[in-house]
């Protein structure tokens, strides 16, 4: 399920709605001045000290936020205490999001020296209830070092935090040190040429004839080298360490094997020949390719700011990473999903979507499932959901529809898979079971109205194309063996689309995007725009 061969680094917040077998929660240590987690308040006085921020009284989660009584020194001291207690409640909340992501083992660890910093730091608040936990049968504690001494300072200072690169002495087999190898001369030309003038590109598209002085060069005989220095031998990478030679001579000997390669090279631009070798490999084939297209774009992207916005239109890098919801924009409106990702901007606060989020969450208890924090809320999507829409009102109405009496099999299903070459991530609000037949539904919660209209219905289907995909795959059954649904809780409706894409149909849609036309009116060109 895209990329589970790999490691994954990244943030707290990245990991929402995500998971994995195992996870591992670094630098849960405390500290006098910086604790590393929970990290302190950056300012626990907020918008009592910082006028540039909006008042508590004005913003629309007031509710959540402390309140400043009076102006009084007692009553400042309160308000900072009560934010100092919020910013650890925020905190904790994050701590939850890290230490849920596990599916099998999760490990957390912290330190008392850090790699700066005079004072030990030591384990915070969150790692000493995670040991009093695992003394309790949770887990095991592998490894907790006492306090170092008052009078210890930190090891790291000790640790050299300089070097001569390349080293200027290396040691012989013998354990002395002897003098580096000297450095080879640098070819004289007869009218230098600025570095920034080259030669001829490489001709990567045919295999070219043997070419004995640039393509088989021998490894270099370092002491002939240096005695007659008016006549430079070819240079190749270096052979791999000869057995009883000391490592750092061997290393000492390719950094001297790569400066002289890229005198060659810069001897060779010169002579208007061929930088490097004609047919490079594959890897590095695509590299140079990468490359040369960003260096296009950016060049584009400069004359385009050097000439004036134009009435064209801008081509927009898809990112490797989709969201489901970018995919339903992908195929509702491709130009405003270019325009997001071209210029992301936040979304302005909403009662439906707040009220979504509420219901969804009275779903997740009602099921016995404990609500969790996610990256993209449920119910976020709902774009037709309306402002007289009451939580309690849908509630009911919940209850007594076809769903009301039923028991998912799973709930909040966290998922990424691969569509054609993009890696989608997204959550399914519910997976139902029928043991009679064997098959799957899976059910998407929607609070709004109904499309009006079979073009937005087509777009929103793309959602439920991508969870029965989804499913299918987690499930390991077949995709005949998954049916997906929205249920429209207020309207007491539940569509199930016949005509959902495959998983060719959906990397279809990231392939053939269609081009703006001047008019405005999209046109398929059958090509996706580079990225």
């Amino acid at each position: 399920m895209g990329g589970s061969d790999s490691v994954k680094l990244m943030t707290m917040h990245g990991a929402k709605g995500l998971e994995w077998p195992v996870v591992i929660v670094p630098g849960v240590s405390a500290g006098a001045r910086a604790p590393l987690f929970p990290a302190k308040a950056r300012d626990s006085l907020a918008w009592v000290k910082a006028d540039h921020q909006l008042p508590y009284p004005l913003r629309g989660d007031r509710s959540s936020l402390p309140t400043l009584r009076g102006v009084e020194k007692e009553d400042i001291a309160a308000f900072k205490e009560a934010e100092e207690a919020r910013h650890l409640m925020e905190e904790r909340r994050l701590a939850y999001v890290a230490v849920t992501r596990a599916s099998y083992e999760l490990v957390c660890t912290g330190h008392w020296w850090g790699r700066t910093g005079s004072a030990p730091r030591g384990p915070s608040e969150f790692l000493e209830e995670i040991r009093e936990a695992c003394e309790q049968g949770a887990g095991g504690v592998v490894r907790w070092d006492p306090p170092p001494d008052p009078e210890d300072t930190n090891p790291h200072d000790e640790e050299e935090s300089s070097a001569v690169w390349p080293p200027e002495d290396v040691p012989s087999a013998t354990g002395s040190a002897e003098p580096a190898p000297v450095l080879l001369p640098v070819p004289a030309v007869p009218e230098p040429v600025p570095d920034f003038e080259f030669g001829p590109e490489p001709d990567f598209e045919f295999e070219p004839e043997y070419d004995p002085e640039f393509d088989d060069v021998p490894v270099p005989d370092f002491d002939a080298l240096i005695e007659s220095p008016a006549e430079p031998a070819p240079v190749a990478e270096p052979e791999p360490n000869p057995e009883g030679q000391p490592p750092a001579a061997s290393r000492r000997a390719q950094i001297v094997a790569g400066a002289e390669l890229v005198e060659q090279a810069r001897a060779r631009m010169r002579e208007g020949k061929p930088v490097g070798p004609r047919k490079p490999p594959e890897g590095l084939r695509r590299r140079l390719q990468g490359w040369e297209r960003d260096t296009e774009l950016l060049l584009a992207h400069r004359d385009r700011a050097a000439s004036g916005p134009g009435d064209g239109p801008v081509q927009v890098e898809l990112p490797d990473h989709l969201s489901v919801s970018s995919m339903v924009w992908l195929a509702r409106d491709p130009s405003a999903l270019a325009r997001q990702i071209r210029r992301p901007l936040p979304r302005p606060p909403a009662p439906h979507t707040r009220r979504g989020t509420a219901f969804h969450t009275w779903l997740e208890q009602r099921f016995g499932h404990n609500a969790t924090l996610l990256d993209e809320l449920p119910g976020a999507a709902d774009e037709t959901a309306g402002e007289d829409e009451d939580l309690a009102e849908l509630q009911r109405r919940f209850e007594e529809s076809e769903w009301g009496t039923r028991i998912p099999a799973e709930v909040e299903v966290p998922f990424e898979t691969v569509i054609g070459d993009r890696l989608i991530r997204g959550r399914m609000d519910a997976v139902f079971h029928d043991a009679d037949t064997g098959r799957y539904d899976v059910v998407d919660w929607k609070t709004g109205r109904p499309p009006g209209n079979n073009v937005e219905r087509r777009a929103v289907g793309v959602q439920l194309a991508a969870y029965r995909l989804a499913w299918a795959d987690l499930a390991g059954v077949g995709l005949e063996e998954v049916r997906a649904a929205f249920h429209y809780v207020r309207a007491g409706e539940t569509v199930r689309p016949a005509d959902l894409l495959d998983a060719d149909g959906l990397a279809a849609l990231i392939t053939n995007i269609p081009e703006p036309s001047l008019n405005g009116e999209p046109r398929h060109t059958g090509q996706r725009p580079p990225g």
